[in-house]
C-alpha cells in the first residue's frame, strides 16, 4: 500500500509524493471522555484516520497528529456544568460530571482547577502559536496546501485564527476543517453520539465496544450528546459520511492548488 504518513517515509519518496500532490493533512485532537463505548482519544484517532482517507483518495501526505497544548477549560470533563444555558455541558437537565468522574476514579475538582489555570495562562494562546509555527514548518517542507482537521470541535477556533494570520502571507494555503462542516447540509456533528460513533465504527471499529452501553433506553448514556448511538450508529453510516467528506474536500483542495 502506498505510503502516506510523512514521518514514516524516506526523503526521496517524500519528494516524489509532494511533487505529485503538495498537500499536507494535520490531524488535531485531544484526550477526553467520549462515552463508555469509545476510546478517550477519539478526537485525534478519528481525525488521523480521516486524514489517511483524504490522502489516499485526494492525494497528499499525513503529518504527525497534534494531541497536546489545548485549552483545558474547553473539555467535556470541565464544561459539564449546571450553569444556565450551558447547552453543551448539560443535556436534558442532567449533569454528566459525577458519572464521568466515577468511571474515571477521579475528582472533578482537579479538572476544574486546571481549567482555571489554563484560562489564566492565556487559554488558546499556546495552541494557536503552536499551530502557526507548524504551518511555517510544513510550508518550508514544500507543501502548498495544509489541511487541519479538528477532532475536538473547540480546536477549530484557534485553527481558524492561526490560518487567517498565516494565509495573509500568501506563501501557502491553510484550510481548517472539522469534517462534518464540509457536509453540514446532510450531517450534524455530535459528541460520542450517532455521528462520531459511526465514524469510529467505520474507521477504527476495533476501538469501539457498543456492548458497554446500557441497553435500557430509559438510561441516558453518560457524556453522550446528540442522537442516541445505540439504535442509530453504524459503520455504514460512518462510511457514507466519510465518502461525502472526501468529495467535498476534494473540491476545496483542487481550488486551493490552482
Amino acid at each position: 500500500m502506498k505510503q502516506i504518513n510523512y514521518h514514516e517515509m524516506k526523503p526521496a519518496d517524500i519528494r516524489i509524493a509532494r511533487e505529485e500532490c503538495p498537500v499536507a493533512y494535520v490531524p488535531i485532537g485531544t484526550l477526553e471522555w467520549h462515552g463508555v463505548h469509545n476510546p478517550v482519544g477519539l478526537d485525534a484517532l478519528k481525525t488521523t484516520a480521516m486524514a489517511e482517507q483524504f490522502a489516499r483518495n485526494i492525494g497528499g501526505m499525513v503529518m504527525p497528529t497534534m494531541w497536546w497544548a489545548d485549552h483545558r477549560a474547553e473539555l467535556a470533563e470541565v464544561v459539564f456544568d449546571e450553569s444556565p444555558g450551558a447547552e453543551w455541558g448539560k443535556e436534558g437537565g442532567i449533569d454528566h460530571r459525577p458519572g464521568m468522574m466515577d468511571v474515571y476514579g477521579l475528582e472533578l475538582d482537579a479538572f476544574m482547577k486546571d481549567a482555571d489555570r489554563s484560562a489564566s495562562d492565556g487559554g488558546w494562546d499556546t495552541y494557536e502559536l503552536v499551530l502557526r509555527n507548524t504551518f511555517f514548518e510544513i510550508m518550508t517542507l514544500g507543501f502548498k496546501v495544509i489541511v487541519t482537521i479538528a477532532g475536538h470541535y473547540p480546536l477549530q477556533g484557534p485553527a481558524h485564527r492561526a490560518a487567517e494570520s498565516f494565509n495573509a502571507l500568501k506563501r501557502a494555503t491553510v484550510l481548517p476543517i472539522i469534517g462534518y462542516d464540509l457536509v453540514a447540509d446532510r450531517y450534524k456533528g455530535d459528541h460520542a453520539a450517532q455521528w462520531e460513533t459511526s465514524l469510529m465504527l467505520h474507521l477504527r471499529p476495533e476501538l469501539v465496544d457498543m456492548s458497554r452501553l446500557d441497553p435500557d433506553p430509559n438510561v441516558k448514556p453518560v457524556g453522550v450528546m446528540g442522537v442516541d448511538p445505540r439504535d442509530t450508529a453504524s459503520a455504514e453510516y460512518g462510511k457514507e459520511g466519510m465518502d461525502a467528506m472526501i468529495e467535498a474536500l476534494r473540491v476545496k483542495v483542487n481550488e486551493a492548488l490552482v
